[in-house]
């Protein structure tokens, strides 16, 4: 039966099939590409860089649903990757946890991914347009913005990520938390690592420039163990990325006209979940009916636009909320000594936890 909420998208507007223009070939934007495809709808991507390309991220996805998996047909590009399942935390250098996940977790760089779903955007009969960098305020109807992060000229996080070849690993994910900030290294295609930190700015800014960057930074958080592992690994050069002026949480842009907006620039989630990936893929496939609605004439803009606001609410509410009130616990020095207290004394709600920053 269809509910009021799940279905605003009533009024007939006209008979024909409207394009759909996407701005960004991001996760984001490749997913709704796919998907929209797939219900026949003619899309466009307009896409600043080039493919391929090295994104700041931690390179491996969770929490991901079947229906996602299969509106996408994920598993071709997986199978790739790295599938991991053993996980460490540390803080400030000591191993506080070691666990098996409730769920294997495949791994596979956004150099491999994105260019895999470009590919196969156009293969379903999409248009990508590469190298194209358009404006992104006052969208017209028809437009969705997935053009990634909502920039705050407020915002203290900076992200960094490289990969490096033969860096001894103790498990397949490794998470360590330092003061102010943290990094999580994991397993990916080819026999190297990702490795991808949040610190604060002003870390960042003192730390020294080129390949040592990273590193250096995990110094400043109190990592200086694994900042050595690093200089001892081969880095990968061309890898070494970086991101800022970014704000973790919810967005909701007023500045983007009648356009919709998906993906990092609408909500960003704390990256300890390793999350990020996972929703960006899982937007498209939500929004991808409503917007197929309006393509055919059946529904009004604004309508699909408010339902697509609802449904991104429903699906990502609870994992947004529990990330957000973990955060300030991880990065600072009191949530630290918490945490390796709890741990010592086996009181971590490990699976609870992991199941409410995943899965809706």
């Amino acid at each position: 039966m269809r509910t009021q909420k799940d279905h605003r998208c009533i009024h007939a507007r006209n008979t024909g099939v409207n394009q759909v223009h996407i701005i960004g070939g991001g996760l984001a934007g490749l997913s709704l590409g796919i998907a929209l495809r797939k219900l026949d709808v003619p899309v466009r991507i307009s896409e600043a860089g080039q493919y391929p390309r090295h994104r700041v991220c931690g390179e491996f996805l969770c929490g991901l649903n079947e229906h996602t998996r299969e509106v996408l047909d994920l598993q071709q590009h997986l199978d790739g990757g790295v599938i991991n399942k053993r996980s460490r935390w540390y803080v400030g250098g000591t191993l506080v946890d070691e666990r098996e996940l409730p769920e294997p977790v495949f791994a596979l760089s956004r150099h491999a991914l994105d260019a895999a779903m470009a590919r196969q955007f156009q293969e379903d009969g999409g248009e990508l347009l590469s190298g194209v960098r358009l404006p992104l305020s006052d969208l017209p109807e028809g437009t969705v913005n997935a053009a990634g992060r909502f920039r705050s000229k407020h915002s203290k996080w900076v992200g960094l990520k490289m990969h490096f070849a033969q860096l001894p690993m103790a498990a397949d994910l490794e998470m360590h938390l330092g003061v102010g900030g943290y990094a999580g290294l994991a397993r990916i295609e080819r026999g190297l690592t990702n490795v991808c930190a949040l610190l604060p700015q002003k870390m960042v800014a003192s730390a020294a420039r080129g390949r040592n960057r990273l590193a250096d930074s995990l110094v400043h958080l109190g990592l200086s163990d694994l900042a050595e592992r690093l200089n001892a690994a081969e880095g990968v050069a061309d890898s070494l990325s970086s991101c800022a002026g970014f704000r973790l949480g919810w967005h909701f842009p007023e500045s983007t006209g009648k356009g919709i907006t998906l993906g990092d620039g609408l909500a960003m989630i704390p990256p300890f979940t390793g999350n990020g990936m996972s929703m960006a893929l899982a937007s498209g496939p939500v929004a991808a009916p409503f917007l197929a609605e309006w393509a055919r004439g059946k529904c009004l803009w604004s309508e699909a636009r408010a339902s697509i606001g609802d449904r991104m609410q429903e699906e990502f509410h609870r994992r947004m909320t529990a990330a957000r009130l973990l955060q300030p616990l991880l990065v600072s020095r009191l949530g630290g000594f918490c945490l390796n207290a709890i741990c010592r004394l086996h009181l971590l709600p490990f699976r609870p936890l992991y199941h409410v920053t995943h899965h809706p």
